[in-house]
């Protein structure tokens, strides 16, 4: 099912393309067609307009010809009077030719001779009646000015025939010639034309008013023109064509309008946009059938085409699946197209490469290169996922690390060291159960991954590894015994990620190299939050210089009487906004390791030296100030320079510093230390010995040790009073140093019966709350004002 939907959804996209494609084409065509479409539509549109304004012109002319045949009649008729003259024989001369014209071409109904004071002279033919008619009222009468002009009439009705009729009207001498049409010929004439011109439309002849002569539709005849386009005002005599596409009654419609110059009359040619425009809408939607028709002949064969390749790419597409899937499955793959043959005989030959190639990358990524053992990316990647992914996973993760395996590597080299590694990873193939997952992660590290299958599984595997470590190790014919430190996370109680489990086993580890070699911590959360209570310290401890949450206290230093003071100690205090008081033997250990002690300590010794010149300079005094230094301070190659540099800026007399070593730093005494020493005291500053008797240290060294005093550490001295082997030690100590004629110094004496034992042994000096706790710069000052 899943198939099926994956092929359509391919097949869908791979035709999307095609079909994208082809409506970009059938856009792209639409487009062109409707643009030339436009460009074809404007071009008939031009044509037919002037093939009609031509109809028009051609008619116009034709009917100005016809019209002039009346005019030429007439015309003759005033040759006639012009040569004769009017008179009774002229007036049967007229008659006579009148019958002739009428005979011959049938123009007249009949034609008049009108006086010019509008009478009726006479009537050819003969209607004796009409002679009784006064001319002089009529409008045509009346617009004949000039007496040059030819004037036609308005429509009206004959008087003979009773139909309407027109009336040409030219001045001969002292009479009007008017001759009243017989409209016969001007409708045969316009019936004829529209014959000859079937595709004409609507012919229609109006007078200068907008009443019909003649219309195609017989009925407009002697009617006016309603349509306002086409309506002319009254004594319009200009010119007034129209052309062009109207909405003229109700539809629209191709117009053609002309005036007939001389008559005021007007030609119009009215013609449907279907009937003017169907040749041109024939050939266009002809073409645009066309071009659908093979528009859509392109698209059944691109969807045709996009269903095969889509069939190709779906093949090819379901076996690079299989590869990715680690499933190197060949699909047969047939086709016609000579392409996709050569692309599947490819692919066959890239797969066949690709699989070879996966085979080394795995051993290299998941195989430990010295051991052959599974390694962190197996653990990350593979192993942790698949056993988080089962139900009920419960497992252990075990962290071995060999103790000292730097020394050991040091002490035989880096070659027997990996002999060593390779040794050790057999051993534990080899007593530990199939079932143990086991693993080089790095270095000296190993990693078990131990299902639970009972209740007692760990402690047989913890068995397993004492027996691991109890044989040597033979390297090179030697014989190389080891301890293993182990830390034990267990899923899901310690975590549910590889990282939970391996940083916890990680801290059971370091917790079980503090406890002494060979020995196994399992995690608790007493571990975790102590790891996570150095870390926020030593995260802290990176401000604090520049918080300025560092400050410091001093503690006096007396004769054994307590009356006479020698000095003080210079003690560091930290008070933290979030962590509150941490004491410096939390916060000095964290600074050493993260290398902050050189900045801390010379921000210590600086503010020391500023007390002390304040208070030997106010008091007039030789007070002196003890300042702790640690070991790794003591050694870095610019801590004499560092001390000179901070006299020199306090500027105070090197006679009142006195800088305070631990015992540990004479375990590792060699003549750079001595050196170091010896410099100091050259420039005047004090050396004493801080702690003493909590190191390992002979009191042998004490000879070699050029120090001016020693400090006895509280631990002898709490209880002296009750403990006779720490009053034995003391006053073996004591005896020592007056020998060598160094002074003494006890800490921590806070009750008076420790006070009496130690003046009773000739100790020189004491430190504690007895006499004092450490007190801030101003209680100092008020101190040794009262002192003095």
């Amino acid at each position: 099912m899943g198939t099926m939907k994956r092929e359509s959804r391919i097949q869908s996209i791979f035709s999307g393309m095609i079909y994208g494609q082809f409506t970009a084409i059938f856009s792209a065509v639409i487009i062109a067609l409707i643009f030339s479409s436009i460009l074809y539509a404007n071009y008939t549109y031009n044509e037919v307009t002037r093939k009609y304004i031509r109809l028009n012109e051609t008619f116009t002319l034709r009917l100005e010809n016809q019209l002039d045949k009346p005019v030429q009649m007439l015309m003759l008729l005033d040759s006639v009077i012009t040569l004769d003259g009017v008179g009774q024989n002229k007036d049967d001369k007229i008659g006579s030719m009148m019958k002739v014209i009428n005979q011959s071409e049938n123009l007249f109904e009949n034609i008049e001779v009108i006086a010019q004071d509008g009478g009726i002279r006479s009537v050819f033919p003969e209607y004796s009646y009409l002679l009784r008619f006064d001319r002089s009222g009529e409008s045509f009468f009346k617009n004949l000015t000039d007496w040059s002009e030819i004037h036609w009439s308005d429509l009206s009705v004959s008087e003979i025939s009773q139909q309407p009729s027109l009336r040409v009207t030219i001045r001969s001498q002292d009479v009007l010639l008017s001759g009243i049409l017989n409209m016969d010929f001007i409708k045969e004439y316009c019936e004829e034309f529209h014959f000859e011109n079937e595709d004409l439309g609507m012919l229609e002849l109006s007078d200068r008013y907008g009443v019909f002569i003649f219309s195609s539709d017989s009925t407009k005849v002697n009617e006016h023109q309603i349509d306002p386009l086409l309506s002319f005002s009254e004594g319009d005599h200009t010119d007034h064509d129209i052309s062009g596409i109207k909405f003229v009654e109700g539809q629209w419609q191709l117009v053609t309008s002309r005036h007939i110059a001389g008559s005021g009359w007007h030609v119009t040619i009215k013609t449907s946009i279907f009937n003017a425009f169907r040749n041109g809408l024939i050939i266009m939607a002809g073409f645009s059938f066309f071009i659908l028709l093979t528009l859509m002949i392109f698209g059944i064969i691109t969807r045709r085409n996009a269903q095969v390749f889509s069939n190709h790419v779906n093949r090819l597409i379901l076996q690079t699946r299989s590869v990715s899937e680690g499933r190197y499955e060949t699909l047969p793959v047939s086709s016609k197209y000579r392409e996709f043959r050569e692309l599947t005989e490819h692919f066959d030959r890239m797969m066949n490469s690709i699989k070879s190639r996966d085979s080394q990358l795995q051993t290299i990524a998941f195989r430990d290169s010295l051991t052959s053992l599974y390694n962190r990316n197996y653990l990350n990647s593979q192993l942790i996922p698949q056993l988080v992914s089962s139900q009920n996973a419960h497992f252990a993760l075990m962290i071995i690390d060999i103790d000292n395996f730097n020394l050991i590597n040091d002490t035989i080299g880096h070659e027997l060291g990996d002999e060593l590694l390779i040794s050790l990873s057999h051993r534990l193939m080899k007593y530990l159960p199939s079932n143990v997952h086991i693993l080089r992660i790095g270095g000296d590290e190993f990693v078990l991954v131990v299902p639970i299958t009972y209740e007692r599984t760990i402690e047989q595997i913890i068995q397993l590894l004492d027996l691991v470590q109890t044989e040597p190790i033979i390297c090179n014919e030697r014989d190389i015994y080891i301890t293993m430190s182990v830390g034990v996370s267990y899923h899901p109680d310690h975590g549910s990620d590889l990282n939970s489990l391996m940083r916890c086993a990680d801290i059971a580890m370091h917790q079980a190299k503090k406890s002494g070699r060979g020995n196994v911590k399992v995690f608790d959360q007493e571990m975790s939050e102590s790891v996570d209570r150095k870390l926020q310290v030593e995260q802290y401890l990176r401000t604090a210089l520049t918080n300025q949450e560092f400050h410091l206290v001093y503690q006096p230093q007396y004769s054994m009487d307590g009356k006479i003071l020698r000095g003080f100690e210079a003690l560091l205090r930290w008070v933290h906004p979030v962590l509150g008081n941490v004491v410096p033997l939390e916060f000095i250990p964290l600074a050493e390791d993260a290398q902050l002690i050189f900045e801390i300590e010379g921000w210590v010794l600086k503010k020391a030296c500023l007390a002390i010149h304040q208070i030997n300079i106010l008091n007039k005094t030789d007070f002196i100030m003890a300042v702790n230094i640690s070991p790794t301070e003591f050694l870095n190659p610019k801590f004499i320079s560092n001390v000179k540099s901070t006299m020199e800026e306090s500027r105070i007399n090197p006679l009142w510093l006195e800088l305070e070593i631990t015992e540990n730093v004479s375990m590792g005494m060699h003549e750079s230390i001595l050196s170091q020493i010896h410099t100091l005291r050259e420039l005047g500053v004090k050396v004493s010995m801080d702690d003493f008797g909590t190191g390992y240290s002979s009191l042998s060294y004490l000879s070699r040790f050029p120090i001016d005093l020693l400090k006895i550490d509280r631990s002898f001295i709490s209880g002296i009073d009750q403990s006779p082997d720490k009053q034995a030690m003391v006053r073996m100590i004591l005896a020592l140093v007056r020998q060598l004629k160094i002074q003494a110094l006890a800490e921590g004496v806070e009750r008076e019966e420790e006070r009496e034992i130690l003046a009773s042994m000739s100790c020189d000096f004491v430190q504690g709350y007895l006499f004092s706790r450490p007190l801030v710069i101003e209680k100092i000052l008020e101190l040794t004002k009262r002192s003095d």
